[in-house]
């Protein structure tokens, strides 16, 4: 397993022995605060398995990620199987997406046509098929934005935008 991306994290020695656990923080990424309801990457981490003997790689699979999150007094935990990880982050096959279209560039997986990818994190290299948020309704009209990079695509553009202040950025 190596750490390949993210901010500044703290590696715990203890804990189990054989088994890794990372500690990030607020100040690891620049002391920005995390605001409720914002997706962002904390870490990547590589794990290579091709290596290891059949028998290695059947027992590695069964082993379970704890990811626990404390945001302010609450804490947060998510526990998922390895073999489960493996298989969700598999690279998609070409032949599995179908796009783009032609009103806003997306691609999607031919069993979820309505599930749009980001046409930006699907064109990157390595691929990465992402699915667009849902359906934002916003005064400037109804937007999607990838929870990955931010690619923002306006769906619709609103007609008639009423201010109740006249906004001049120069002023």
């Amino acid at each position: 397993m190596s750490y390949q991306s993210g901010w500044i994290v703290g590696e715990q020695s203890e804990g189990k022995p054989g088994f890794r656990t990372f500690l990030m923080t607020e100040e690891a990424k620049g002391k920005l605060p995390l605001i409720r309801g914002s997706r962002m990457k904390m870490m990547t981490v590589t794990v290579a398995i091709d290596h290891l003997t059949q028998e290695q790689r059947e027992l590695a699979l069964k082993e379970d990620v704890h990811a626990i999150a404390q945001i302010g007094n609450r804490a947060y935990s998510l526990t998922k199987n390895c073999s489960e990880i493996f298989a969700e982050t598999q690279p998609a096959q070409r032949e599995e997406i179908e796009g783009p279209d032609a009103q806003f560039g997306y691609f999607h997986f031919k069993s979820k046509p309505d599930k749009p990818l980001c046409p930006k994190c699907y064109q990157s290299v390595p691929s990465n098929p992402v699915n667009m948020g849902p359906r934002d309704e916003r005064a400037g009209g109804v937007m999607r934005f990838c929870p990955v990079c931010n690619f923002t695509v306006t769906e619709k553009r609103a007609h008639r935008v009423n201010r109740l202040i006249d906004y001049n950025p120069y002023s």
